[in-house]
């Protein structure tokens, strides 16, 4: 299974995440054009050229927007981590699964197996000798 596959998989099956993800990067994005905006309007005002809101209440707006910024982050961060923490289970289940399906004579003929068994012998004849 490709990983773009598997990704695809996994985001239409957990709706609610990406929807979660999508909606915290929009506002992410969002508050991260409106800093500049709300900086050239505080230059503006500063300057003179621009009479309409006081610079005091540009700079609420702006820490405001910067305590929003951080909030968003926060949620975006704790979405992804839920969400990589949900596939990587998936996914180890799915080749759990994959390597408990195959025959047991399989992996008896196979030589990793055999190497296995032997080393798992030889260590246990070493723990035997230093009891």
């Amino acid at each position: 299974m490709k990983a773009a596959r598997f990704f695809w998989r996994y985001v239409t099956y957990r709706k609610d995440l990406g929807i979660a993800l999508l909606d915290c990067a929009l506002v992410t994005a969002a508050a991260e054009l409106t800093i500049p905006w709300l900086l050239r309007q505080a230059i503006d005002t500063a300057l003179g050229e621009m009479s309409g809101t006081s610079l005091e209440a540009l700079g609420l707006w702006m820490i405001g927007v910067i305590v929003l910024l951080y909030i968003a982050h926060t949620a975006l961060l704790r979405v992804e981590t839920h969400m990589i923490y949900e596939a990587s289970y998936d996914l180890r289940q799915r080749l759990y699964t994959h390597i408990h399906s195959q025959a047991f004579a399989l992996l008896v003929q196979s030589v990793l197996y055999r190497k296995l068994l032997a080393e798992m012998d030889h260590t246990s004849l070493e723990v035997h000798k230093v009891d």
